[in-house]
């Protein structure tokens, strides 16, 4: 006979069974309660700006506010991947940021962005690349993190005939703005733009990279005053430089540029040569009697070659014939030598061993009779190889004049003979020339304490040897404390002048030796 249904509730076995049933019913209750996950929300963020940082800097100073100088492209490619899923999402992001802010939709998460790489040669605007995280919660205005590692070149319109090229591939010139002709560009090489000033001059414009910078150039007249002159710029560290222009049109002022910092073993370098395509260099007096083969674009040394037959009193200057290089040993700063000379090495042991002998030339100035004047004219730093001959040019105690001195280029000992005073702007260090022999170039300083100036001086439409009858020029280098003692050069072409400088301690500073190059492009008259 079957159990009653109310008795089998009072089954032990039974009675366990119940808590359970009401515990099931409970949690199907609640459960069937509780509001469904609903699917992600789409958010609506508006883009209202970028914040732009130096790419090689991140805690560099943030970008303001864009101006006209510092235009961006008008739309930016970028791509959010969704941290959890992978999902990427494109979208162009609009510059227009107070007229027509780009409003994109996402869902809520977290976000990772990246815009694609910035269109090289595009010069009017700043090139940009965006990367960095965002993370949607709700709609939001949002600024975008980037960088740039741009440099900014700007040159006022005032006497330039025309917009300045920039000489890199393809040539291009520079976009206009207002009064001034601009561009961006990267900060991987040197800069070289070709100028050209209304009274019908060219020349070359070079200058070293520097990101964040904002460079401007202004080329004036004598008495002139820049129109629309830029004061400041408020994004990028800013430099405006006043080139003045002499009578012919020339800048009176060159940058060096592409400059190193030559390593410690070249700190008293006191010299350039090139042979062919090989570049030398030496270290001045109670320094080992060894040249130096250098990298021609960074200045490293790549070999040493010892003078095994000789000491180095004082070496200043190296020239070179298509047989042999010479070495000045003829620096004189006490006026007290009796031991002048010049070292004559064959090229071909210099290009292909690494120890090699030397002749000697010996000689003397014949106009010199004391030699302990604290005040003379028979110190030396520069010298050529010039039609079968060696031409020296002194560096007399008191700056402002050089003496033109002729020797033979064959072993012996001779007088040296006098052939001209040249009018310097200081001392002068260091002379070149041209492998075509169409133009010398001296290498100098002045002597005005802490504001001395390096210089060159040129000389070209060489009808004779007699200098003072050649066109001249003379071109401002800058501070010695931004391109060292200058003391050596060497001519490849006009457009390619390599030029060196010594480490100057004075006064607690030091500044290192360096290696840098000039273009006189243009600046040479025939």
């Amino acid at each position: 006979m079957a159990t009653p249904f109310f008795l089998r509730l009072q089954n032990p076995s039974s009675s366990r069974i119940l808590p359970r049933l009401v515990s099931l019913f409970v949690w199907i209750l609640i459960w069937g309660c509780e509001p469904k996950e609903k699917p992600n929300q789409i958010f609506a963020i508006t883009i209202d700006g970028f914040t732009i940082k130096q790419s090689q800097n991140p805690s560099a100073r943030k970008l303001a506010s864009k101006t006209w100088s510092h235009p961006l492209p008008s739309s930016i490619s970028v791509v959010f991947r969704n941290s959890e899923s992978g999902e990427t999402f494109s979208f162009p992001i609009s510059t227009l940021f107070d007229s027509n802010p780009t409003s994109i939709q996402l869902a809520a998460g977290s976000y990772s962005y990246e815009s694609t790489v910035p269109q090289s040669g595009n010069l009017s605007t700043l090139p940009v690349q965006l990367a960095g995280n965002l993370t949607v919660t709700g709609d939001a205005n949002a600024k975008l993190e980037g960088q740039t590692s741009a440099q900014l070149i700007s040159f006022n319109t005032i006497n330039l005939a025309e917009s300045p090229k920039a000489l890199q591939n393809p040539s291009v010139n520079l976009p206009q703005f207002e009064s001034f002709y601009y561009g961006y560009f990267s900060t991987s090489t040197p800069l070289k733009f070709e100028v050209s000033v209304q009274n019908g001059s060219r020349f070359h414009w070079s200058w070293d990279p520097k990101s964040f910078f904002h460079n401007s150039f202004s080329f004036l007249r004598q008495g002139q005053a820049a129109e629309n002159e830029l004061a400041n710029d408020p994004d990028f560290l800013f430099s405006h430089q006043k080139v003045p222009l002499s009578d012919k049109g020339f800048p009176e002022f060159i940058p060096a540029y592409n400059q190193k910092i030559f390593a410690t073993p070249l700190k008293e370098t006191s010299a350039l040569q090139w042979i062919g395509d090989r570049l030398f260099t030496l270290n001045d007096g109670g320094n080992p009697a060894e040249l130096y083969e250098i990298n021609p674009e960074t200045g490293s040394i790549l070999r040493t070659i010892k003078i095994e037959n000789a000491s180095n009193a004082d070496w200043e200057d190296l020239a070179a014939s298509s047989t042999h290089l010479f070495i000045g040993d003829f620096g004189n700063n006490l006026g007290n030598r009796q031991d002048l000379k010049i070292l004559k090495v064959p090229i071909s042991g210099i290009l292909n061993t690494n120890e090699v002998q030397a002749e000697v030339i010996s000689f003397r100035y014949p106009e010199q009779n004391s030699f302990n004047s604290s005040n003379h004219r028979y110190d030396c730093e520069s010298f050529i190889f010039w039609d079968e001959k060696l031409h020296l040019f002194t560096k007399p105690t008191e700056a402002g004049t050089t003496d033109h001195y002729i020797l033979p280029a064959e072993h012996g000992n001779y007088d040296a003979f006098k052939l001209e005073t040249i009018e310097t702007p200081g001392w002068i260090t260091g002379a070149d020339l041209s492998p075509d022999q169409k133009f010398i170039v001296f290498i100098g300083y002045e002597n005005a304490g802490f504001s001395t100036r390096s210089f060159v001086q040129t000389f070209s439409n060489l009808n004779s040897s007699v200098l003072n009858s050649a066109n001249q020029n003379r071109f401002y280098l800058g501070s010695v404390a931004n391109v060292s003692q200058t003391e050596g050069i060497a001519i490849f072409s006009s457009e390619k002048i390599k030029i060196s400088g010594e480490q100057i301690q004075a006064n607690g500073l030091t500044v290192p030796p360096r290696f840098g190059e000039i273009d006189l492009w243009g600046l040479l008259e025939d």
